[in-house]
């Protein structure tokens, strides 16, 4: 009987594990060019990315870089490095603003 909430936590835990994965629709949708079927939602996906950052105090905005170059050094950033694609949207967006120079100095 005491096995049963091990058990139960374990099962609990591999099951968030994997939909934690699935739910990166940023990183399933549009990572690839060629995989974007709505540049829209792609878009506020990606907002959404920069914005989480933003709330989380890593992306201080510099009142000139938008949205969108923000986006593109993004994608250009995977295509340079490709094995960050197995990366969450949410890291390699840290490494793009990074590279922009507009993570907060704390």
């Amino acid at each position: 009987m005491t096995r049963l909430p091990f058990v139960l936590l374990l099962f609990v835990s591999l099951l968030l594990g994997q939909s934690v994965q699935a739910a990166d629709l940023a990183a399933n949708l549009c990572q690839d060019e060629y995989k974007v079927t709505d540049e829209k939602m792609c878009q506020g996906l990606l907002i959404g990315a920069i914005d989480s950052l933003y709330g989380l105090g890593e992306y201080c905005p510099d009142g000139a870089t938008s949205y969108g170059h923000i986006i593109d050094t993004w994608r250009r950033l995977l295509k340079k490095q490709p094995t960050l694609k197995s990366q969450p949207t949410i890291i390699t967006m840290r490494v793009a603003i990074a590279e922009l120079s507009l993570v907060c100095r704390k």
